[in-house]
């Protein structure tokens, strides 16, 4: 994406839609697809693979799951719209109301956008980067946390079991159960598998909010599917207001005056003046270094 700014602080390539975004959603296979004139008659099995390399096939890849309160109230969807720059590889799918859990946010995009095959969703309030391995397969992003790691709010993530081979065994809600956390960012080979877990788990369901790792946690032990963890190379967390502020803080941009703060002040015409002036005020810069690498 093309870089944003947020209350007037650089992000760099950084997609940040605040919180009128409960998820997004990439349909990486979609066995019928809008061809370039909008209609529903090109085919393809997976964006993988040499043949679709060498031909691309038109889709809309990324759907972003809005709510029409957030439309009306905010002009959630044409900010989007003029943000992305009429980006034809993203439509935007508007829920009618507000959803009760992420997991319900997910099933009825899938049903409203009519997606099939493979799907991967994302958590709107962090940065992930993990490898790609290019076929759709059931996976997990997860994060080994380390004794020098800094993770704000640990205890609200959920954690991930995994055997010798990196295959989850199981993955547990707001339960401190491994040294790996989620992330956030699932994969499932096929939709029409996320959408009989909800629909399994949601006409007995009587413990509170459905999660996405309800549903992963069902596949693995009633349907009996394999899920990989795929393990991330750079996290950013912005899920609170704190967390928040932190990454405003660490990318904050500082304007500072040469003259007289950096060197010693001077003028166009005097003994120390604009051309010979070499006086560094070395405790400006030590503050200046300091704030810069914190």
């Amino acid at each position: 994406q093309r870089p944003l700014e947020r209350d007037g602080v650089y992000l760099g390539k950084i997609f940040v839609v605040d919180r009128v975004l409960r998820c997004l959603a990439w349909p990486r296979d979609r066995r019928l697809v809008r061809d370039e004139h909008g209609d529903h008659n090109v085919k393809h099995d997976q964006y993988s693979g040499k043949a679709e390399q060498e031909r691309p096939v038109p889709v809309k890849p990324v759907v972003i799951v809005l709510v029409q309160p957030h439309c009306q109230s905010y002009n959630a969807d044409k900010i989007l719209h003029q943000a992305l720059g009429g980006n034809k590889k993203i439509e935007l799918c508007i829920l009618d109301d507000f959803t009760g859990s992420a997991s319900e946010t997910i099933y009825k995009s899938i049903i409203k956008s009519k997606i099939t095959g493979s799907i991967t969703i994302k958590d709107s309030d962090n940065y992930v980067e993990y490898p790609n391995s290019g076929t759709s397969e059931n996976s997990v992003v997860g994060l080994r946390v380390t004794h020098d790691m800094n993770i704000d709010n640990i205890q609200s993530k959920s954690f991930i079991r995994v055997n010798e081979n990196n295959i989850l065994t199981d993955i547990i809600e707001k339960k401190i159960v491994s040294d790996i956390i989620c992330l956030g960012v699932y994969s499932f080979k096929k939709a029409t598998s996320f959408l009989v877990a909800y629909e399994a788990l949601s006409s007995d369901n009587t413990n509170g909010e459905l999660y996405i790792s309800h549903i992963v946690s069902y596949l693995l032990k009633n349907q009996k599917e394999s899920f990989k963890l795929r393990e991330c190379t750079c996290y950013k967390d912005w899920g609170t207001l704190s967390e928040w502020k932190k990454e405003m803080h660490r990318n904050a941009t500082y304007f500072i005056d040469f003259d007289g703060v950096l060197i010693k002040n001077s003028g166009i015409y005097g003994d120390l003046n604009w051309n010979n002036n070499k006086e560094m005020l070395t405790e400006n810069c030590r503050a200046i270094k300091q704030a810069q690498e914190h």
